[in-house]
């Protein structure tokens, strides 16, 4: 990709991202039935600070500034940032390692077939074989992971 590309990739993901920022802010504001320079005061910030988020007078909010406005607004910094909260990001994360599992049994049933069948099985069916363990062992090893990061 050549290097104009992804810098115009970037510049519309930033764009894409500072429009969902803006959104949930609005949202926020509404639901806690607060004004912008409330928060902003709140946070410890300029009373414009939300404000001029808002009316995209500010295209790159810091990283601090946004943690403060979301302590202030009483949720997650990456709530705010990403909307989503870490709990949702954990049951997403859960969600995911039951497909994994899920699958994993239906490979594992797979596999057995042919020997359960008592059929020899065709090279395709061999490379298809292999290849599936080769994911499965794959797999059970991001599993592994995924426990190691939990303990």
């Amino acid at each position: 990709m050549a290097e104009t590309d992804i810098a115009a990739k970037a510049a519309h993901e930033s764009e894409e991202v500072l429009a969902n920022l803006r959104t949930r802010l609005k949202k926020l504001f509404k639901e806690k039935a607060m004004f912008p320079a409330t928060i902003s005061k709140a946070a410890g910030l300029s009373e414009s600070a939300a404000r001029d988020i808002l009316r995209e007078r500010s295209e790159n909010p810091g990283v601090v500034t946004l943690a403060r406005l979301a302590i202030a607004l009483g949720v997650e910094p990456a709530e705010l940032i990403a909307g989503e909260s870490h709990a949702d990001a954990i049951a997403k994360r859960d969600a995911a390692r039951a497909q994994v599992a899920q699958a994993q049994r239906h490979i594992s049933a797979l596999l057995a077939m042919p020997l359960v069948l008592g059929s020899t099985p065709t090279p395709d069916d061999v490379d298809a074989i292999e290849a599936a363990r080769d994911w499965l062992a794959a797999t059970a090893a991001s599993a592994a992971k995924w426990r190691e990061a939990d303990a």
